[in-house]
């Protein structure tokens, strides 16, 4: 007799969602979470002195997603409008940036990207055969960029097939919209966690899934504990797969792998079609906010949320506006975060700092003066994540769906790397997928008249 109906492997946001929704159906659930925490790539800290919760991992909820705004309402969550003027750094100077013009080449080369028709390539060889004059030198940069920053993805790897779909996606529900829970991204899911019934579930953290053995109608999870204590084995009748992509992609002997026995050879075709993308992102706490007064060192730029470069190292550094706070995050997205991504801790945060030095045109001492902490994770080298979100290579636009499929009504999968609807990068796109195979675990017990 299996100790359970379902086994969650996966304490993120979609392995919350999928085991609210089966709690509430009267499941018995046991959730298999590696880290100290739950959240996955979601990872809220609360250090001392600072105004605001820190975000390490997903800051933003981009766009009126109605998902995450149901999620809030229920929960009693107050999520903010986060909305100020964009600054742009270059040539010396800094300006604010023009709304209502400026990226029209950018656009074309984006809206071309949407309306083609022909055979699936990578964004860097569409680019180069149908936007090779110089007058468009700007804007290449200006849409790799973008892809970079916004996808995490490398232009050379990357779909325009599936980038099509997923910036399609994202237009309706209005992206270019940031939000943000003012209590920290962790408080939805915490709602979620205390919304499971205590008499049929149970959250076990630092507990590190090793190999899934699995026949139809029975799983069989073998795990460890932190320390590398082997933990009794834990069976049930199906299983969640809620692991990053970057974990299904490690190798086998990689730390935080996971070995499925037999070994699903659909999924690993699935997998080698997608690729996991990289960003890094760094918190800098000053002692004041001092972009937004006159200081004798530093420059103010008035109600800033962005301010983007063509930096090397960091472009984009974000404010928390309306909401006044002494932090600026720094963010890299695809083959300049890899890089970041190899090096330790301290020394992304020095290149961090050294980048908007550059980008406010300013002496590294004049904010290392203000500098009060610095906070980073380091997504990359993490072995419960490999990366930081998910993307199609060419030629695997339909590769989610495949992910997705679940096997002979036994393992399913969900997680943001199993959305194909456009919103695999997206927290919400996560949530989604948890409730999907909830409902499919649901409708195969219905069928068989549990």
């Amino acid at each position: 007799m299996p100790d359970y109906d379902v086994l969650v492997i996966g304490a993120g946001a979609a392995g919350m969602a999928a085991a609210h929704a089966l709690s509430a159906r009267g499941y018995s659930l046991a959730i298999l979470e590696a880290r100290d925490r739950i959240g996955g790539r979601m990872f809220t800290i609360r250090p001392s002195g600072s105004p605001l919760p820190v975000e390490l991992g997903a800051e933003f909820v981009h766009g009126r997603a109605p998902e995450t705004f149901q999620l809030a309402k229920d929960a009693g969550l107050t999520l903010c409008e986060l909305d100020g003027s964009g600054w742009y750094s270059a040539n010396g100077r800094l300006s604010e940036i023009d709304e209502e013009g400026g990226e029209d080449d950018e656009a074309t080369i984006l809206q071309a990207v949407k309306d083609w028709q022909g055979e699936d390539q990578t964004l860097q060889a569409f680019i180069d055969a149908r936007f090779a004059d110089d007058r468009w030198a700007a804007a290449r940069r200006a849409a790799t960029g973008s892809v970079e920053g916004f996808d995490a993805a490398d232009p050379e790897q990357v779909s325009i097939r599936w980038l099509a779909r997923s910036r399609s996606a994202v237009d309706l529900i209005q992206v270019e919209r940031y939000f943000r829970f003012i209590d920290g991204y962790d408080r939805p899911l915490q709602w979620l966690r205390a919304g499971l019934h205590p008499e049929h579930t149970r959250l076990l953290l630092n507990t590190v899934v090793q190999s899934i053995h699995w026949q139809r109608g029975h799983v069989e999870v073998h795990a460890r504990s932190a320390l590398g204590t082997t933990l009794e084995a834990f069976t049930a009748r199906a299983a969640v797969i809620t692991l990053p992509l970057g974990v299904l992609a490690a190798p086998p002997d990689a730390p935080g792998a996971v070995r499925f026995s037999p070994d699903l050879p659909g999924k690993r075709a699935a997998v080698a079609q997608l690729a996991m993308g990289h960003a890094a992102k760094v918190v800098l706490r000053f002692r004041e906010a001092f972009w937004e007064h006159d200081t004798p060192d530093l420059p103010r730029l008035e109600r800033m949320f962005f301010l983007f470069s063509e930096d090397d190292v960091m472009p984009t550094w974000w404010t928390s506006y309306p909401l006044i706070a002494p932090i600026l995050t720094g963010w890299a997205g695809g083959p300049r975060a890899a890089k970041l991504g190899q090096q330790s801790d301290e020394a992304v945060a020095g290149q961090a700092l050294d980048a908007l030095a550059r980008a406010l045109h300013v002496r590294r001492g004049a904010l290392e003066a203000q500098l009060d902490a610095w906070h980073f994770h380091n997504w990359s080298t993490d072995p419960y994540a490999y990366g930081a979100y998910s993307y199609a290579r060419a030629g695997g636009a339909d590769a989610l769906g495949a992910l997705a499929a679940p096997i002979e009504d036994t393992l399913f999968f969900a997680g943001e790397a199993t959305n194909s609807d456009g919103y695999n990068a997206l927290v919400h796109g996560a949530l989604v997928t948890g409730t999907r195979a909830a409902r499919e675990i649901i409708a195969v017990g219905s069928a068989a008249g549990r």
